[in-house]
């Protein structure tokens, strides 16, 4: 057995038809009920199901009136004797006009008597489903919402309400809150309203008409999440309604200042969901007051009929809010509580602390992103931890480290540092997630390159530094001597003769403790005279002159005051 679909109304309708809504609960229900679903509908011309601008309650007969039916009776034969069910968008418009429940039942009445006729079908195969749209302009939307109800209840025409709608953002127009809704709400309308109709058309489906009488139970709303306001400060409040011709709306004020715009609730408190809403800011130290601010009660007499908001919960930066809870069963006062944002912490001041002993010393500039209490880490080179397990003080974001020094006697040649991280931990969010940071170390005085590293996660990181050859002593002889300088440096006496001193790139520091002008030379191997500058210098107490080379290399004559150019040689 095959399904119709008939869908009727406004501009919102056509919008929903035109921008994938109706795709989309065609796909719902076909993949729901196993049956091959048929969309009724047309616009823009002399047989249309949808009249977007005109006011149901002033349709001509000889007009749209006749345009649907002729819409109807000009269907297919084997579609028209599909059980069919009408999706009703007919009520936004509607709400500029004037007229009574009692008017608005008759229209729609006789007007469901017309079609169901055109189908040949009765109330039993012909299920409506009304779909109320939220819309900013016109105040006569009572009689409506009240004879959608009064036909929800009349077993006899075979009637629902689905609220589905009122958790659009309705963005068609450009903004929130518009008069028309936008492609991801016609979709969203069109996937929800399969859900809810599923069960409705299911014995339908199955071949079999339910009893007139005994109407679909309507499943509520399923929950939104909604959000509004920027800033590092999240205020979230769980909201749910009891919902009575038509959803709850509200608005939200912190000391005094609306937060995003008007509201509407699609959670149902009787159901035990609720929305969440999620408000963000940059609110400072100390108290705020929340008003939740109920726009449209409304009452019918009994608590089944009593539309009413509710604030279930609400947290503050992760944090339960004690006293939010609440019920706002009126809209002439609001629901109030409050919040304290704490005083920001004062930073720590950063520590230095000492471990090991030697004449060298690794020093390492540790900071930390605290987060129920600090970050604590060990340090081990090559393998052998130095000291025990050290607690960070410094906070990272105060710019600010600590200074931890390490003493040993490491051998030349290079050497692996592990830093690693013990206590890692995470809240959900950046400001609540403890790190450790290394923003730097210095070997022996010098800064050791790629020692900078962040730790999000508990584990080890590593960085070399390397412990430099001690110098060579070398002294010559009466005669001429030729003196190599290699990257460990050295101290060269020469002795006395012509001696020869050879230096190049890479080499380390050079002592000559008897260098003599005019007679000895130093020999700058792949350097000319431009990479060659000195100047006059002391050295462990004694003064000479310092000569500095290529990119760092340097040499100190201990007793000379200058150098002519006699005594250097390049090559």
């Amino acid at each position: 057995m095959d399904l119709n679909v008939l869908i009727r109304g406004q501009s919102n309708a056509q919008l929903f038809a035109d921008r994938g809504g109706a795709a989309a609960l065609e796909k719902g229900l076909e993949s729901r009920l196993g049956v091959d679903v048929h969309l009724l509908y047309e616009f823009g011309t002399d047989s249309s199901t949808i009249h977007s601008a005109t006011p149901f309650m002033t349709w001509d007969t000889e007009g749209q009136q006749a345009s649907l039916l002729r819409y109807v009776n000009e269907l297919p034969a084997d579609i028209k004797d599909n059980p069919t069910a009408t999706v009703w968008m007919h009520n936004e418009y509607d709400q500029q006009g004037s007229f009574s429940t009692e008017d608005w039942l008759r229209e729609v009445r006789a007007d469901a008597d017309m079609v169901r006729d055109a189908l040949g079908q009765d109330a039993a195969t012909t299920p409506y489903t009304f779909v109320p749209i939220r819309y900013p302009y016109g105040g006569n939307w009572t009689p409506i919402g009240d004879g959608m109800a009064t036909l929800d209840a009349d077993a006899s025409f075979n009637a629902e309400i689905s609220w589905a709608a009122q958790s659009l953002t309705m963005d068609g127009d450009g903004w929130a809150n518009s008069s028309h809704m936008g492609n991801a709400d016609a979709v969203k309308l069109g996937g929800d309203l399969a859900a809810s109709m599923a069960e409705t058309l299911r014995p339908l489906a199955n071949g079999s008409a339910p009893a007139v009488g005994e109407p679909a139970v309507v499943q509520p709303p399923a929950p939104v999440e909604l959000s509004a306001g920027t800033g590092p400060d999240a205020l979230v409040l769980k909201i749910s309604q009891d919902a009575y011709q038509g959803p709850a709306q509200y608005t939200v004020f912190v000391d005094g200042v609306q937060v995003g715009g008007t509201f509407t609730a699609s959670a149902a408190h009787s159901a035990g969901q609720s929305d969440t809403l999620s408000l963000k800011g940059d609110w400072a130290a100390g108290m705020h007051k929340v008003e939740v601010k109920f726009l449209n009660d409304a009452w019918g007499g009994s608590a089944a009929t009593d539309r009413n908001l509710h604030v279930d919960a609400a947290s503050y930066n992760g944090q339960a809010v004690v006293g939010a809870a609440q019920a706002v069963e009126r809209d002439t006062q609001a629901g109030t509580f409050t919040f304290t944002e704490a005083a920001a912490p004062t930073a720590p001041d950063p520590v230095s602390i000492t471990a090991g002993s030697g004449p060298d010393a690794l020093v390492l500039k540790i900071s930390q992103d605290a987060y129920q209490g600090s970050a604590q880490y060990t340090v081990s080179v090559d393998g052998v931890q130095v000291g025990g397990a050290f607690t960070a003080s410094a906070w990272h974001s105060a710019g600010q480290s600590d200074t931890l020094t390490l003493k040993g006697d490491w051998a030349a040649g290079a050497h692996q540092v592990e830093v690693r991280f013990l206590n890692d931990a995470w809240g959900g969010s950046a400001s609540t997630d403890r790190n450790l940071h290394v923003d730097g170390a210095t070997y022996n005085g010098a800064a050791v390159t790629g020692a900078a590293a962040t730790f999000k996660t508990a584990g080890a990181k590593g960085f070399a530094f390397a412990e430099a050859a001690p110098p060579v002593v070398q002294a010559g002889t009466a005669a001429a001597d030729l003196f190599d300088a290699t990257g460990a440096g050295g101290v060269f006496t020469g002795g006395g003769g012509r001696d020869l001193f050879v230096l190049e790139r890479g080499d380390g520091h050079v002592t000559v403790t008897d260098f003599a002008t005019r007679t000895d030379k130093l020999v700058f191997v792949d350097l000319d005279a431009a990479d060659v500058s000195s100047a006059a210098a002391a050295q462990d107490g004694q003064q000479g002159l310092l000569v500095s080379y290529g990119d760092a290399g340097t040499v100190f004559l201990a007793g000379v005051a200058s150098l002519a150019a006699r005594d250097m040689a390049f090559g």
